[in-house]
């Protein structure tokens, strides 16, 4: 017959047992379970990994192999290191026999009490048989999530530029002078910099504290600087430039917040749960994909040993296409006009990238001992064939670049205009 001083407590069971083969004595299907001892007979019960207050009531099980010799007991450690002392099973011997009775009370748990317990069976008072971890944990509460905002940015003054309002990408222009859109308008953006990107997450049931997971491990999470119970600030960026999220192939991906608290052992508790399905646009410094200068950053990202991309701005530029320039792969190739009193930018139109080895062949010398050097190489770009359709031009333009050096090897003009598949040449490069 079992004898309690204390009852208590629902738990989740992720045991770790250890026995002293030492000892005569042996044991084995120990664990914590809802099933109630057997009127007769000695049913093994079903172990359980976790444990809710509205369980109202667990067990300990276990068989072993006893001898008049050994007397059981067992206690409790609970998540507030109070030890609570459980009972013990009088004189007997046999082998394989049941040992059940324990039952534990778990429906009325002070919060101090929920998280990581221990169940402890001894031998003799001193002689520790093993010990079964478990959790006892309220029933999460369903996270009820009704909003998203978050960072604003703009890469130029102009109404129609791209940009992120409030957490959300804004489009493009299908055409000059019309409003933004685009077939990822609306699209929430995340940046692929850390400390650039930030959404803020409205509802209920958020409790203080907790994490947010995405379905897309390139998906980070860099911070959650305030947690209210209806309303999370996380700041959070790509782990590579080449995500682009298929949401738009109506596969958006799941965001999911997970409310705790933590124990005095440390332990952590769930205290509510809540997903949302969205539909994802990665940026990079605010180009967002669909974008050519998005295309031609996360390139540069991939691909180029320099690992960088046009800074502070989009069209920002090494020096403009003359005779002097020499294309290497990874260039970046802009299109557009010169802007008045600066040669760090221009006015873009258009941007694509070099995404392929540079070769070069020399003409056989004219008269005046001058030759040409003809520089073919393939570009890489995006949301120009078609214009405006958000889309990597398939197959790349193969193009050419060819300028005329003297006899004494003096780059003098321009033979050949580098041309992609956009309608201008281009004006300028960033190495």
């Amino acid at each position: 017959m079992l004898t309690f001083r204390k009852s208590l407590l629902l738990m989740s069971l992720t045991f770790s047992s250890f026995c002293l083969p030492t000892f005569a004595i042996t044991y084995s299907n120990q664990m914590m379970t809802t099933w109630a001892p057997a009127a007769s007979g000695c049913t093994i019960p079903a172990s359980m990994s976790t444990f809710l207050t509205t369980n109202n009531t667990i067990y300990l099980f276990f068989t072993a192999s006893v001898t008049t010799s050994d007397h059981l007991s067992f206690d409790l450690v609970a998540p507030d290191n109070t030890i609570l002392t459980g009972g013990s099973w009088g004189t007997t011997s046999g082998n394989n026999k049941c040992f059940t009775g324990a039952k534990l009370s778990v429906g009325n748990l002070p919060t101090t009490r929920l998280g990581s317990w221990r169940a402890r069976v001894w031998n003799n008072g001193n002689i520790l048989l093993f010990s079964l971890q478990f959790y006892v944990i309220p029933p999460p509460k369903q996270i009820q999530i009704t909003g998203i905002s978050g960072w604003t940015a703009q890469i130029s003054t102009n109404p129609l530029d791209y940009a992120v309002l409030n957490g959300q990408w804004q489009g493009q222009p299908p055409a000059a002078g019309s409003s933004g859109s685009g077939h990822y308008k609306g699209f929430y953006a995340i940046d692929y910099y850390p400390n650039t990107s930030f959404w803020t997450i409205s509802g209920s049931g958020f409790g203080t504290r907790g994490t947010i997971t995405f379905s897309d491990p390139s998906i980070i999470v860099d911070s959650t600087p305030s947690w209210s119970d209806s309303s999370i600030r996380v700041w959070l960026h790509l782990s590579w430039p080449g995500f682009t999220q298929m949401g738009y192939q109506n596969s958006p991906l799941t965001f999911t917040i997970t409310s705790t608290s933590t124990a005095t052992n440390g332990s952590v508790v769930i205290l509510g749960q809540g997903n949302k399905s969205v539909s994802v646009v990665s940026t990079i410094q605010t180009r967002g994909y669909g974008q050519c200068t998005w295309y031609v950053a996360s390139q540069r990202l991939l691909n180029s040993p320099s690992r960088t991309i046009p800074y502070p701005g989009a069209y920002s530029i090494t020096g403009f296409i003359d005779a002097t320039y020499t294309p290497q792969q990874w260039d970046v190739i802009d299109f557009g006009t010169r802007k008045a009193n600066t040669a760090a930018e221009i006015n873009g139109a258009h941007t694509a990238i070099i995404t392929s080895p540079v070769t070069v062949t020399q003409s056989a010398p004219a008269s005046d001992g001058s030759k040409i050097l003809t520089y073919t190489f393939t570009i890489g770009e995006m949301n120009v064939k078609p214009g405006w359709g958000e889309t990597v031009t398939n197959p790349p333009k193969k193009t050419t670049f060819a300028v005329k050096v003297s006899k004494t090897g003096v780059r003098s003009s321009v033979t050949t205009q580098l041309y992609s598949d956009y309608s201008a040449a281009a004006i300028a490069f960033f190495h």
